[in-house]
Formats: structure tokens, C-alpha cells, sequence
């Protein structure tokens, strides 16, 4: 997979935010678990959840950035979508890495087993598409509401 511009923002974005605590309550050193990222359609935005539960939502057009704290039930849901299986479904069914840049419908995830971009209604197979709608699901859950 060669790298695009949407890809370097996204791998710009990922080591900025594992270079700083997703929050208060969690380790500085604990790990990403997970990234979304969103960039056609408004909100372009990301979503970084760290091993421990912590969150930043980073809304690009407005600059503006929300951290938080999964609850416990979350993140073992959370936990269990990123799993290497899941994720390894979701590369296996991604589109083509230029559509997460222009398709309003496609979402970038990244985990420590790969990255993918997705556009769930376009996946067949109801047990992947499970992992994409949660994924999709839970960018809309932290996105703030204004």
C-alpha cells in the first residue's frame, strides 16, 4: 500500500496523539488502541482511544478537541472490535485509500494490526460490517454535539 496525502495526515495524527496522554486519568505512555478518522464530509475529524480507555476527539474545521474517559462496558466493546481478527476483516474488505479522502460514507481505521478504509455499506459479509458499524457508531457517539 503506497502512501497518499490522506494517509500522511492520518500517520501525522496518529504520532502526534500517542505522543500525548489522551487524559487525565490515564498512563502518558499507555499505547493507542484505536484511531477513526473521517476526512470527506463534515465533521472531518479523528477519534484516538487509547488501551485504557481514554479518548480525544479532534475536530479539524473547528480546531477544537474533547477528551474523555470510556466507560468500562465501552471499552471491552471497543477492545473486541480492534482485535486482530476483526481488523484483518475490515483490510480484507477495505475500498481504495482515495475514497476515504472524497467519499462522504468511507472512515479510516487504524489499529496495531493495520489500517483500512471502509465504507460499511459496502461490505457483504454481516460479521464484518458489524466491526464497521460499530467503528462508525462510535465516531457519531463522541462526536460533540453542538
Amino acid at each position: 500500500m503506497g502512501l497518499n496525502r490522506g494517509n500522511c495526515v492520518v500517520v501525522a495524527l496518529c504520532a502526534a496523539l500517542a505522543g500525548c496522554g489522551l487524559s487525565a486519568k490515564t498512563d502518558p505512555n499507555s499505547r493507542q488502541l484505536v484511531y477513526v478518522s473521517h476526512r470527506a464530509s463534515t465533521p472531518i475529524a479523528s477519534l484516538a482511544i487509547s488501551d485504557e480507555g481514554g479518548y480525544r476527539f479532534l475536530d479539524e474545521e473547528s480546531r477544537s478537541e474533547v477528551a474523555g474517559q470510556l466507560e468500562v462496558g465501552e471499552l471491552s466493546q471497543v477492545q473486541r472490535h480492534a482485535a486482530q481478527g476483526p481488523i484483518r476483516d475490515l483490510i480484507a474488505n477495505q475500498v481504495d485509500d482515495d475514497r476515504c479522502e472524497s467519499d462522504e460514507l468511507a472512515y479510516r481505521i487504524i489499529s496495531k494490526f493495520g489500517s483500512a478504509c471502509i465504507v460499511a455499506s459496502e461490505i457483504g459479509d454481516p460479521s464484518v460490517r458489524a466491526h464497521a458499524d460499530f467503528f462508525i457508531a462510535l465516531f457519531a457517539s463522541k462526536t460533540p454535539k453542538p
